[in-house]
């Protein structure tokens, strides 16, 4: 019977819950009357008669569960949290009960839990027959589908088939796809096929519909092999009536055909393995006969090879095993064994250790010609492993290797040999000597160089943006493969990478790389490397070197054509990489440099000059310049009315002075005055750049008037500046002939006396220039004589005689200095 209760009654119901509510927060709602529980806020109660029940409001569900609103009119808040709704439409969810939990709506259920159960109880019906327990599955004729990620995996059909990977499974168990089976076990069996059952048929058949590649049935183990383990083991042991039969263990037949050619393989066998005795086939004692080409071999053959149409007709071939070298490639041969040695075209087997493998047969057409050897490499490196062979065949090749070296001998049947060679550079020989039955060839030698590990020279660092930097292997006529690698400087190789020597342009970024050389012959080859770094060029331009002697402080630049040579430096130029010096007259000197030194050795007189220019790799300075003078070992001075001076040349240490004084003067007849003072100084220490001062005395005159004696000469004095007081040569000046026929005295010629020659016996002649002073003439007529030459005193101070210029006695009627060194 069904209750309807109008809007009126519902407005008046909800109005008394209300009501109540805000007094006792409970409400109830029932038939009975009974109080509603204190601990629900709203208590329905129809009572147990009333089969009443409650409809929670239908929604439709979003496709995603998080979203509240739809279906919810407004936005979620704390206070929905609980909220149950009924999804009526399975559009976007399944059916059911949901309420909010906050963040999305979660599914109320009493089905199978999604971490197990308990509690059930299994159907105990027959396969095949309604359950009549607990199951998962369906009870309809519907297939029974498990997914993952919401993709069909694996079904059960209503027909009971089990299918992985299809959805129409026509077999109890339908797999499409590899299937991997793995056991964790140490006995029993992986998998299980049994076909007990089965009389007729195939217990276990595997088709493929169309095998282009790969394996219909593949058996592998990669686990380690225990003795006696068997990867596929075949065995069938039955018992059968009296009548003949014809059983097989494995039987392989393979029928393929190809529209062109092909081959078709029944059985393929390799066995391998390291340490190991590998055997493609074992035919055990008493296992049986073997039959090639017969199915039916004899009993007393272990091996029966018949030559029947089979195999390709009557007198059809066999082919014996082959090997190019039985002794080096046969390891462990047994007494007996015997092969065809393809390298020297003849039988070999072998007898034992002692004697090895000897010749079975052996043609003999004629002795070998001389052999060509041929090399791996043609040079060898320290240490390089070369295998020498060579094409010429023969029964015995007798290999020798001379040298340093260690190598593996070749024996009787060997056509190759391969050679270490030593640790240290040098020289070797190969020798071959090959014989076969008709005789023995000349011997063939092969020389070979042993070169030590290649080099490279070069210069480092190079210079941001700079060309022609050379670098060079050290071993010559091989071929060579230059590469840069590790660059971070940005630098390139400039014209061609394979000759012994290659150029570097340096890139315009600071930083270093790895300069390789690949040096070859034939397939030995060494890698030589080279770090280059690459730095910032310091530009030199403007810049002006500062240069000087090493001479003395006071250097003049001045040198002595037999003196010394003298080392000119110029001062060490920031970021320069190098220095240019020239010359520009080798007849005046010539020079020989060294960085900032440079070696000046005078040549010859004259004038010449010395320059030099910082470098680097980028830019060069200015020019500094110095001019040289070379002088000869004499210089002179003659009569001069004021100072000479003379500095001393940068490369003399020592000198000789010698100074005449000057003659005095006739008297006003024909009388001479004596002769001036020729002084030798001996030699003289002297230094770099000291300045010497020279005074040269004048002749006197000759008398005037009728009574005119004439003048005393001046005397000669030569001094260092630097110490006026003390002269280092006088000569005096010859006296003045007097009026009456007196004649002149000479001047005292020891040195350093200097005095003046005497007045004539009259008094009218002038007395010559002395070290203290000349004295001067005492004409007493109208014509006196002329005052007396120059002279000196202790203050240094000077005056001049007669300038009249005449030569008497071989003596210059002035002055002179020479001075040599």
């Amino acid at each position: 019977m069904k209750r309807k209760i109008s809007i009126i009654s519902l407005i008046i119901l909800l109005s008394i819950g209300l009501f109540k509510s805000s007094y006792s927060q409970n409400v109830g709602i029932n038939t009975t009357g009974a109080t509603p529980s204190t601990n629900a806020i709203l208590d329905l109660n129809t009572g147990n008669s009333n089969n009443l029940g409650l409809i929670i409001p239908s929604v439709t569900l979003g496709a995603s569960l998080a979203t509240f609103t739809p279906p919810m009119v407004g936005a979620n808040t704390a206070n929905d949290v609980g909220m149950l709704v009924y999804n009526s439409s399975a559009a976007n969810q399944p059916k059911g009960y949901y309420y909010w939990n906050g963040s999305d709506w979660t599914t109320v259920s009493n089905g199978w839990s999604l971490t197990g159960n308990s509690g059930t109880t299994p159907s105990t019906s027959a396969i095949g027959v309604t359950a009549n327990n607990n199951f998962l599955g369906t009870f309809d004729l519907n297939d029974f589908v498990i997914a993952s990620d919401n993709l069909e995996r694996m079904r059960i059909s209503s027909a009971g088939n089990i299918g992985i990977n299809t959805i129409a499974p026509g077999a109890l168990f339908d797999v499409e796809g590899v299937i991997a089976a793995n056991a964790n076990c140490t006995t029993g069996n992986l998998v299980t096929i049994n076909g007990s059952l089965t009389t007729s048929g195939t217990a276990l058949n595997i088709t493929t519909g169309k095998l282009t590649i790969g394996s219909a049935l593949s058996v592998a183990s990669t686990s380690t092999a225990d003795n006696g383990s068997k990867l596929l083991n075949l065995s069938s042991n039955g018992v059968n009536g009296a009548s003949a039969m014809t059983t097989y263990g494995v039987y392989s037949s393979i029928t393929n055909t190809n529209g062109t050619s092909g081959t078709n393989v029944a059985g393929y066998f390799s066995a391998s393995g390291a340490n190991m005795t590998n055997n493609a086939i074992v035919v055990p004692s008493g296992g049986g006969n073997v039959g090639i080409g017969t199915t039916n071999p004899a009993s007393s053959a272990i091996i029966d090879l018949t030559n029947t149409n089979a195999f390709g007709g009557t007198g059809a071939p066999i082919l014996w095993p082959t090997n190019p070298n039985p002794s080096a490639n046969i390891a462990n041969p047994v007494l007996g064994e015997e092969v065809f040695n393809t390298t020297t075209g003849c039988f070999n087997f072998y007898d034992g250790a002692v004697n090895g493998w000897l010749l079975a047969t052996c043609p003999c057409g004629a002795a070998p010609t001389t052999p060509a050897i041929a090399a791996t490499c043609s040079e060898a490196f320290i240490g390089s492993v070369i295998t020498y062979t060579t094409a010429t065949t023969g029964a015995v090749y007798d290999w020798t290797v001379s040298g340093q070296s260690s190598y593996t001998a070749g024996t009787a049947l060997t056509n190759s040999v391969v050679v270490t060679w030593p640790g240290s550079p040098g020289s070797g020989t190969v020798n071959l000597t090959v014989t076969n039955p008709c005789g023995s060839a000349t011997a063939a030698t092969q020389n070979v160089t042993i070169y030590a590990d290649p080099t490279i020279s070069g210069t480092t660092p190079i210079y941001t943006g700079s060309s022609g930097n050379s670098f060079t292997c050290s071993i010559a006529g091989a071929t060579y493969a230059w590469s840069i690698t590790a660059n971070t400087a940005s630098s390139s190789i400039s014209g061609s990478a394979t000759g012994q020597s290659v150029s570097i342009t340096a890139g315009g970024t600071a930083g270093s790389f790895t300069l390789n050389c690949l040096v070859s012959f034939g397939s030995c080859s060494y890698n030589a490397t080279y770090a280059v770094s690459v730095s910032n060029c310091t530009v030199l331009t403007g810049v002006n070197p500062t240069m000087g002697s090493s001479a003395c402080a006071s250097a003049n630049n001045v040198l002595s054509k037999t003196g010394s040579a003298v080392t000119y430096t110029v001062t060490a130029v920031a970021g320069a990489t190098g220095y240019t010096w020239n010359n520009s007259n080798n007849a005046v000197f010539t020079i020989s440099s060294s960085g900032t030194s440079c070696t000046v050795t005078p040549a010859g007189a004259g004038t010449a000059t010395l320059s030099v220019t910082a470098t680097d790799a980028c830019t060069s300075s200015n020019i500094a310049t110095v001019t040289i003078k070379v002088i000869t070992s004499a210089q002179g001075f003659a009569y001069s009315a004021s100072v000479q001076t003379f500095k001393v040349p940068d490369n003399i240490t020592t000198m000789t002075i010698t100074a005449i004084g000057a003659n005095g003067g006739k008297d006003n007849g024909a009388v001479s005055g004596g002769y001036g003072a020729k002084v030798l100084s001996g030699s003289i220490t002297v230094t770099c750049g000291e300045i010497l001062d020279i005074v040269t005395g004048g002749a006197g005159s000759n008398g005037g008037g009728g009574d005119g004696g004439g003048g005393g000469g001046g005397g000669t004095f030569v001094w260092n500046t630097a110490s006026v007081a003390v002269p280092l040569v006088v000569a005096g000046g010859g006296g003045g002939g007097t009026h009456g026929g007196g004649t002149g005295g000479d001047a005292s010629t020891a040195p350093g006396a200097g005095g003046g020659g005497a007045a004539g016996a009259d008094s009218y002649g002038g007395g010559g220039g002395g070290y203290t002073g000349g004295s001067a003439g005492n004409g007493t007529s109208n014509s006196g004589g002329v005052g007396g030459g120059s002279g000196w005193d202790n203050a240094g101070t000077f005056s001049t005689g007669g300038g009249a210029t005449i030569t008497d006695q071989g003596f210059d009627a002035s002055g002179s200095v020479s001075i040599s060194f």
